[in-house]
């Protein structure tokens, strides 16, 4: 095959995407309680989310 890691890689985008969304999920319920959240880590959380997100469906577009 042309590219023997094309399943490892989409296995680690899922956990890659997974555990941002866990994250802000986190952080979603520290503020919603009334912890202050700083803004630096919700902005690495939201970037990490949307690269992740879009890695996943462009390379399961690619794929097809």
């Amino acid at each position: 095959s042309r590219n023997p890691f094309k399943g490892l890689f989409r296995v680690l985008w899922i956990a890659l995407f997974g555990s941002s969304c866990i994250g802000l999920f986190v952080m979603a319920l520290r503020s919603i309680s009334g912890q202050v959240v700083q803004l630096g880590d919700i902005a690495i959380q939201t970037c990490a989310f949307l690269i992740f997100g879009f890695l996943l469906f462009f390379k399961r577009k690619n794929n097809n």
